[in-house]
Order: C-alpha cells, then structure tokens, then sequence
C-alpha cells in the first residue's frame, strides 16, 4: 500500500521535471488521493488469476490492460508470442524528441489456495496486525476512509508486480489532473509470462 503511493509520487516528480513544478506543492497531497481512488481498480486487477500456465486466465489480465490503458489515452497492440502475447501500449506526445520505454510485469508464480490464511489468493484481503502481531483481516473498503500506512493488502502477485503497475497507472491519472504532459513519448512494454520463464517451464 505504502509503495503504491510511494511510485505514484516519485513518477509524478520523475515525469514532471520538464514540468511546472513551482505550481505543484501540493504533490504529497495529490499522490495520496490518486493512490486512495487506485484501490478499486488494484483490486479489480489483483483478483484476475494470473498464473502464465493457464492462457485462458492471462487473455483476462491482457483485456483488463487494454482498457486501462485505453482509458489514459494510450494506443495499445499484441505482440504475438508462441504462448501469450505481449502488449504494447504507445502514448506520443507532440514534438517529443525522446521516447521511454518502460517494462511492466503482469504475472505472478503458481500458488497454492491451500497455503494461503483467506479465502483466496485471488480475493484481494486487506489486514492489519492485532496484539499477536498476526495478519488479521479488516474490511476492504476502510482504504477509502482513513489511509492506515501500517495495513496491507495480500493477494496474489500485489507487490511482485501488478502493484507497481497500479502505481504507474495511477501516476498518469496524478498528472492528468496536474495537467502535466511529458516532454517525451511513452512505450510501455507489458510481460504476462515472466515468472514462467523463470521458473524454466
């Protein structure tokens, strides 16, 4: 939770150093309410099934990756691989002379249901700590009410890596309301197999 907001801000500050930086003291505050309104989405995102054995469920985090990406006016192509493709998501920006490319992970390892203290690795839990110290379970939608930085969300792939995904897609939105644009075109390259690769399957 802490690194979505954490990434939400240093993109901000990152993307807008050709920015009007002098106009945006209220960064922090802006970070922190696009991390807030990102919970909806991260968990629609976390509770896709993610695992690159099963195509069927990676089509599902492909489609939700297009739209999201469409909705902050990127364009968006496969790129087809002998397994589950690859997608690209252009954004241009007029007279840019650069161009980032930026790598987003989508996947995350097999997992075992059993293993996990909840009711499912794919049903986004938010817990906090109680007396024991032990991960107990709290409403999901207290994120919406008062940010607590010593809760977490456990799922399936949160933080390794469709949080820093949120977060980048959440830094967008931060800008879009600082009415901030890059001065360089935006490539972002999205990885649905990478933990399959590592595991040599």
């Amino acid at each position: 939770m802490n690194k979505i907001k954490f990434l939400t801000l240093a993109l901000i500050l990152t993307i807008s150093a050709q920015a009007q930086r002098s106009k945006t003291s209220n960064l922090d505050e802006i970070a922190n309410r696009h991390a807030v309104k990102s919970f909806n989405e991260f968990y629609e995102l976390l509770s896709l099934k993610n695992d690159a054995h099963f195509p069927a469920d990676i089509e599902k985090n492909v489609q939700w990756c297009e739209a999201a990406f469409a909705k902050r006016g990127f364009t968006t192509k496969r790129l087809n691989t002998p397994t589950v493709p690859l997608l690209l998501a252009e954004r241009p920006v007029k007279n840019a002379k650069k161009t980032v490319l930026i790598y987003l992970q989508i996947d995350g390892q097999p997992v075992n249901p059993s293993q996990w203290n909840q009711e499912s690795p794919w049903k986004p839990t938010l817990k906090e700590k109680d007396a024991q110290g032990k991960w107990q379970p709290i409403a999901y939608e207290r994120l919406y009410e008062d940010l607590n930085p010593d809760w977490r969300i456990f799922a399936r792939a949160t933080s390794d890596a469709k949080g820093p995904a949120m977060a980048f897609l959440a830094s967008l939105d931060a800008l879009n309301e600082l009415k901030s644009e890059p001065n360089f075109n935006m490539k972002v390259i999205m990885d649905f197999e990478e933990e399959l690769l590592n595991l040599g399957s």
